[in-house]
């Protein structure tokens, strides 16, 4: 694997997981079953700070990050050391742009 694509692998990576952990943290507050939506919601935007505490804005934000992620995990995806790997993140990334907009309906 050339320099190059490594940067760009590594980028693509550290993208996916951002969102990734994002999710995860939405999902360990949300499971929480004493709280209602409206205080799993507050508690989750209270982690974040004041500029993006919106759920669309946040939504929004995952959705651009996972694309330029998905982006750049298709212009990868002929590394032949990472080609499975690429594959699966890739798709992974284009199932979580779903989510993510069908969350904003």
């Amino acid at each position: 694997m050339k320099k190059k694509e490594s940067i760009l692998f590594f980028i693509a990576l550290i993208l996916f997981s951002l969102v990734s952990l994002n999710i995860y943290l939405w999902i360990s507050i949300s499971s929480n079953h004493a709280i209602t939506f409206e205080q799993a919601k507050s508690e989750y935007l209270k982690k974040f700070p004041e500029i993006i505490r919106n759920a669309k804005i946040l939504t929004l934000f995952n959705i651009l990050l996972l694309s330029i992620a998905a982006f750049l995990f298709y212009k990868l995806k002929s590394v032949s050391k990472l080609q499975l790997w690429i594959k699966i993140l890739l798709t992974i990334s284009i199932l979580l742009i779903g989510w993510q907009v069908f969350s904003l309906m």
